[in-house]
């Protein structure tokens, strides 16, 4: 059963297998980022999970997918990413006296079979503050062939505090804004009928073109877009209809960056700037790698295009991470998130008409953008935003 992505119908119970396990995977064309899917609850990204209290599930992140994203629990969205609790030894939310033991509700982390944590173990009621995240998550670092090469990766978690009854969180430990809801079970109904915590953002959703091309957030910047004067792409007449898909695909793609890439200078700091225009060229170097990807012709049993394999897996996973440190930084700083340069000129206006400038022409497209202004020029050329797409 196919839900929307962050809906959470009460009646909609993905639980875990009959060994109460949840297979992970992570699917990269479900957002930028990508988003978890898990094998028990279909092709949904970021499923509503159900967690009865009491039973021990185990998450295996075994598939290759899930290189780069150790899952992490929290009892709000994004734990460490946002700074909010998540599930470890020495934290609760209810008021419990496991905060003096370390041995509150928290998931234990696994390679091989074996624990990677301390003494903590809460079903056994041991305390302790290693619950084995500080040698899980640095491995999902190691070059992907390498992690695959590792073995498997397990988390378990057993939710032990019958006092709080909030929902919970998976996310990623890595990149920012991946977290899923769980719902909290306890004999066999759900605790808190509502979704509380809010997540506090919306999931992303491709276009009907990005899902074509195995892209995210170029829809509005295709060849007929008139975004962009181009080319890009040069054509040679004997192409295949596959290759000038991907073709037009491109043209997207490198419209975006160069459209996004047309930023202020900044006057307080050249990093922000920097970040400013290295965000949109992350952005195109992912999406290159995701539709390279989609278009399935590299073949993981061949030495050199399992290397290409691995190195544009690397492309996506690390330069999504890059970007997100990025964002940090302008967030922490409080700098604009962007600066685009706009296309539309502020001196320009209709000839003998002041109070008649690029808002005026926006108000009746496409017959105004061929309006000239008091410099002679058109609303075409000193309009250029408003009128793309226009001329």
């Amino acid at each position: 059963m196919r839900f929307d992505v962050g809906r959470s119908p009460i009646a909609y119970r993905c639980f875990a297998d009959d060994d109460n396990y949840f297979h992970v995977t992570l699917d990269p064309y479900a957002s930028e980022t990508g988003y978890y899917k898990f094998d028990e609850c279909g092709d949904t990204p970021m499923p509503v999970l159900a967690m009865e209290r009491g039973v021990t599930y185990t998450f295996s992140q075994s598939d290759a997918s899930n290189w780069y994203h150790p899952l992490g629990f929290a009892y709000y969205p994004d734990g460490a990413h946002k700074d909010v609790d998540e599930l470890e030894p020495g934290i609760s939310q209810s008021g419990s006296t496991c905060v003096d033991d370390n041995t509150c509700q928290a998931p234990m982390y696994y390679k091989n079979g074996a624990y990677v944590g301390g003494d903590y173990d809460n079903v056994a009621g041991a305390g302790g503050e290693d619950f084995g995240l500080d040698a899980y998550e640095p491995e999902f670092f190691f070059e992907r062939a390498d992690w695959i090469d590792a073995g498997t990766y397990e988390v378990k978690l057993t939710l032990t505090d019958e006092a709080y009854d909030g929902d919970l969180f998976y996310f990623c430990h890595i990149h920012n804004w991946m977290s899923g809801r769980i719902k909290v079970w306890a004999d066999g109904a759900v605790v808190q009928a509502e979704d509380s915590p809010e997540l506090g953002y919306d999931y992303e959703v491709p276009s009907d073109y990005d899902a074509s091309c195995g892209t995210y957030g170029v829809g509005d910047y295709t060849r007929d877009s008139g975004v962009c004067d181009g080319p890009f792409i040069c054509t040679e007449g004997d192409e295949t209809d596959a290759q000038q898909a991907f073709g037009e695909c491109l043209y997207a793609m490198d419209c975006h960056m160069n459209y996004n890439m047309r930023t202020i200078l900044s006057d307080a700091d050249p990093i922000v700037t920097f970040i400013h225009q290295m965000i949109p060229h992350h952005q195109n170097a992912v999406n290159m790698a995701k539709a390279m990807l989609a278009t399935d012709t590299l073949d993981a049993d061949d030495e050199d295009d399992a290397g290409m394999i691995d190195m544009l897996w690397g492309i996506i996973n690390v330069q999504n991470f890059q970007i997100h440190n990025m964002e940090a930084y302008l967030d922490g700083g409080g700098y604009d998130a962007t600066a685009h340069c706009s296309g539309d000129s502020g001196a320009w206006y209709k000839k003998d008409a002041p109070h008649k400038d690029c808002a005026w022409v926006a108000k009746f497209l496409p017959t105004r953008c061929g309006v000239k202004g008091w410099d002679k020029s058109t609303a075409c050329d000193s309009c250029a935003d408003t009128c793309a797409g226009s001329c």
